[in-house]
């Protein structure tokens, strides 16, 4: 920049304070087109991002006055007012105390776009960033690099690293990172060469499932017959009739004009059998959603982190036995409908659905997630949506139900919740009553008032947890507390300690796990752990529901004792209690 552009910048600055100054008497000017390229700074792009944003643009300013080598604050001034842009300059025109060097222009508008944010909420935020489906392991630490500014945590990197341990969608980064002691830089590296090895492993289980393509000449039948069932093919005979050149896999003319690569089927997965190579239109696998569909059952993930649409996950068999069907009104449409005591949910066909609507338009369709395959297949039935509507049965009885709508024909489908609820389904099996009988409970709790005191002990028995050595253990960082909670948590901790439900540890200890408080309606506190990473180091043994069940079998009468606390009444040994440490806020190393 030559001295008379660095004159004209100061006295436009020094003006009139803004990148307006079109009064300068001077006649040695700088056009426009002198200036560098550089993009405005639009405050008005996204309002919630505007302070973030901001800060990324002065960065990204100060970087060009260091290319312009321009270190005289005047004339930065007079830049930093030309290139922000005509929407902010209008901001600094009313914004007061604005002051004359580059600096206070920056603190100017800093003050203005940057607000002070909530501590709190931004780690509340921060807590609930999750890595998502489609989302590197760099592009998530990324964002939780980025939000962590706004958190003013005591150490960054360690609040970053216990982030990604907990909310990585990795599972195998996440045991590794449990397993050993890693730094934060070793976890990025680790998962980094993860997905590299995912991604060149997909890319050859692509190229040697991709079938080859050959010369083979195929027939398409001019109608159906015995001979052909669904997409499938069948080789020419010498004296068969017209012949055509075409490629197997994607449909179009073969040979492809530019080889195998060009073919519009390579690498991309068939939506029938799921192998690659083809489309579904021209599989050879034999079609599994034949049939009208007729039973289903939901099943849903168990798995916590699964943060998909997969998690509503239905299944549709098909079969040739025959059910009962019955007569409903659905709305104000009478509806012949499959009664099955094997359904989970309730399902119409799109036709049923329009007449429905059309009786009664005060139904309307909604979106849906939920999934619904076809028997032994993977590929979900195309649903048009779900709506909710009452159902009456013939006997009068009725009830407001969820119905799905199938996109495609398939049978009307009254599942077993709505058709018991209906009184549609009667099941003939022996019906368990409960019996509750008052034997003058409160004259027992006057006449021995002692022992429904606080928390008692189970006596003569102690619980020993099952603890994989392998397992490296984890010291988690300290939760943050309201402080307006913490009196009434240290209150709720110290009735715990006279009690002998909790005790305090002296020195380190090689596990520690977050307090959390949970405040109750009732205005008391309920005081929890996280303890989903030590529960990775324990060696279960609490039975499964089959193995209870099987306990069970022939069981008719049953007696419920519901213990009041009933987990701190059990004494941990003394071997097993270092895993259950957690820290307090009056003291976080107790």
């Amino acid at each position: 920049m030559d001295t008379e552009g660095q004159d004209i910048n100061a006295e436009n600055a020094s003006s009139s304070t803004t990148s307006n100054a079109t009064n300068a008497t001077t006649t040695s000017q700088v056009p426009c087109s002198g200036l560098q390229p550089f993009p405005p700074f639009n405050p008005h792009q996204d309002t919630a991002t505007v302070g973030q944003r901001w800060t990324k643009w002065v960065r990204r300013f100060e970087n060009l006055l260091i290319s312009l080598r321009e270190f005289d604050s005047t004339v930065r001034r007079g830049l930093l007012l030309t290139y922000v842009g005509e929407s902010a300059n209008d901001i600094f025109d009313i914004l007061p105390d604005t002051g004359t060097t580059y600096q206070e222009a920056i603190d100017c508008f800093t003050q203005h776009f940057v607000p002070q944010g909530n501590t709190d909420m931004a780690i509340f935020d921060f807590r609930e960033l999750k890595q998502g489906s489609n989302e590197t392991l760099n592009e998530y630490y990324r964002r939780l690099k980025t939000k962590a500014v706004q958190c003013n945590f005591h150490s960054e990197e360690a609040e970053i690293k216990t982030q990604i341990i907990h909310k990585t969608r990795d599972s195998r980064l996440r045991k590794k990172a449990l397993r050993e002691t890693m730094a934060l830089k070793q976890i990025l590296d680790y998962g980094n060469t993860l997905e590299r090895t995912d991604e060149q492993s997909k890319r050859l289980d692509n190229a040697s499932k991709f079938p080859s393509e050959s010369n083979e000449t195929i027939q398409t039948p001019k109608k159906p017959d015995s001979r052909f069932q669904g997409n499938k093919y069948q080789k020419e005979a010498p004296d068969s009739g017209r012949k055509s050149q075409t490629c197997r896999n994607c449909g179009g003319k073969f040979p492809h004009k530019d080889g195998i690569e060009s073919c519009p089927a390579r690498g991309k997965p068939c939506h029938n059998c799921k192998k690659i190579g083809h489309f579904a239109k021209y599989c050879r696998s034999q079609s599994k959603d034949s049939g009208n569909v007729r039973h289903v059952n939901q099943e849903k993930s168990s798995d916590y982190l699964q943060d998909s649409d997969d998690e509503f996950l239905f299944t549709v068999n098909t079969s040739s036995g025959k059910h009962p069907e019955t007569q409903v009104q659905i709305g104000h449409t009478k509806v012949n409908i499959l009664i099955d005591s094997g359904a989970s949910v309730n399902l119409l066909n799109y036709p049923i659905f329009q007449q429905i609507q059309k009786d009664d338009n005060r139904i309307k369709l909604q979106k849906t997630n939920a999934r619904i395959f076809a028997y032994g297949t993977s590929t979900p039935l195309e649903l048009a949506g779900e709506f909710q509507a009452t159902i009456t049965s013939a006997s009068g009885t009725f009830k407001t139900a969820k119905f799905y709508v199938a996109q495609k024909k398939s049978k009307c489908i009254l599942g077993y919740e709505s058709s018991s609820s209906l009184g549609l389904i009667i099941l003939n099996i022996n019906t368990l009553n409960p019996v509750q009988q008052d034997h003058d409970v409160r004259r027992i709790i006057n006449k021995h008032p002692k022992l429904f005191e606080g928390t008692r002990n189970l006596k003569g028995r102690e619980v020993k947890l099952e603890i994989d050595p392998t397992i490296t253990p984890v010291a988690q960082t300290n939760r943050k507390i309201p402080h307006s909670m913490k009196t009434k948590v240290n209150k709720k901790l110290q009735e715990m300690r006279e009690e002998g439900i909790i005790e305090k540890v002296e020195g380190a200890t090689p596990w520690l796990s977050p307090l959390i408080a949970i405040p109750k309606k009732s205005g008391d506190l309920q005081l929890v752990l996280d303890m989903r990473i030590p529960n990775t180091a324990l060696v279960r043994q609490i039975p499964t529901v089959n193995e209870i069940l099987q306990k069970m079998e022939g069981a008719k009468v049953f007696t419920e004792v519901d213990l009041s606390q009933g987990y701190l009444q059990l004494t941990l040994a003394e071997e097993s209690r270092h895993i259950t440490a957690f820290s307090t806020p009056e003291d976080p190393s107790a």
